[in-house]
């Protein structure tokens, strides 16, 4: 009888640890500013630009989509491009903790610029 007791013993040893991530896990606005700060330091790792700084505000989407957007600036290390500035939009999945950038159009040299066009 005191095997039934060790077995079930360690039966409820497994099922709760593997819903012990899950309360680990804080849920507070601390564990947000965490979180984001993680984004942010992913994202200008990602970004591959020199002296490289978020611009603006994150932006979350959904569980769903499980994506945060992050505007990066800084300035473009190849010397071809003689310290230009640039930025980057970067993509981080939150689910696997991964961040992309991709070159943003709209760089900060042309935001001010008085140029007419679109």
């Amino acid at each position: 009888m005191e095997a039934r007791y060790r077995t079930a013993w360690w039966a409820a040893v497994v099922a709760g640890s593997c819903f012990l991530p899950l309360a680990a896990r804080a849920t507070g606005p601390e564990a947000r500013e965490q979180a984001l700060a993680q984004v942010a330091r992913d994202c200008v790792r990602a970004s591959g630009l020199d002296a490289a700084r978020p611009r603006g505000e994150p932006v979350e989407f959904d569980d769903w989509s499980g994506q945060t957007a992050l505007l990066v600036e800084g300035v473009y290390p190849q010397p071809h491009m003689h310290g230009a500035r640039g930025a980057v939009l970067c993509l981080y999945d939150r689910r696997t903790g991964r961040a992309s950038a991709a070159e943003w159009p709209a760089g900060p040299s042309r935001a001010g610029s008085s140029s007419g066009g679109p």
